[in-house]
């Protein structure tokens, strides 16, 4: 992929610390930044970057903390949206805040608009991060506002109630379409 076409050194996690750890001490990496992530890592692992170790959230922290944000925002019926990168701690996206970018979520976008958004957002966050990282000039910021949580969604979630009103059904349907 992307890593392999610009020569970035990069790993796939086999659920083993002990190795990810290897492959990071192998690397000489100062700064680890997490993508697409669901585990929790120890602190002995981030302890290992001197500029720190970041993760990519897709909601504007503290908003809609926890898994599958998109969809709640859709489901929620948010007009926006955004992405968020953070410290990582032992909480789940409770960290400081590297940088947000914002996002509108318009009323035809369905999940996979907004994957798309996510998409932009992220490698435009992770550029202008990366930018100031190296320049010395990146202040981390506390999350403000009040936090919010989502839960995991099952398959079952997406079912649909005929007896709700077309909007309720639109909006499952618009955060349920493909790739879900």
């Amino acid at each position: 992929g992307c890593c392999q076409e610009l020569g970035i050194a990069h790993t796939v996690y086999n659920k083993n610390v002990d190795d990810l750890m290897a492959f990071a001490a192998k690397a000489g990496a100062d700064f680890c930044l997490v993508a697409g992530w669901y585990f929790m890592l120890p602190k002995r692992f981030r302890d290992m970057f001197v500029k720190g170790c970041a993760g990519i959230h897709a909601s504007m922290l503290p908003e809609l903390r926890g898994v599958s944000p998109v969809n709640w925002a859709l489901l929620k019926g948010h007009a926006h949206s955004g992405v968020s990168m953070f410290e990582m701690t032992d909480a789940v996206d409770e960290g400081d805040l590297y940088g947000q970018v914002p996002f509108s979520i318009e009323g035809t976008d369905d999940i996979t608009d907004l994957i798309r958004k996510v998409e932009e957002a992220s490698v435009s966050l992770s550029l202008d991060v990366l930018k100031k990282l190296q320049a010395g000039t990146l202040q981390l910021q506390k999350q403000k506002g009040t936090p919010s949580y989502c839960c995991p969604r099952v398959p079952e979630d997406s079912y649909i109630d005929w007896k709700k009103d077309v909007d309720t059904i639109h909006t499952l349907v618009r955060a349920s379409s493909r790739p879900y």
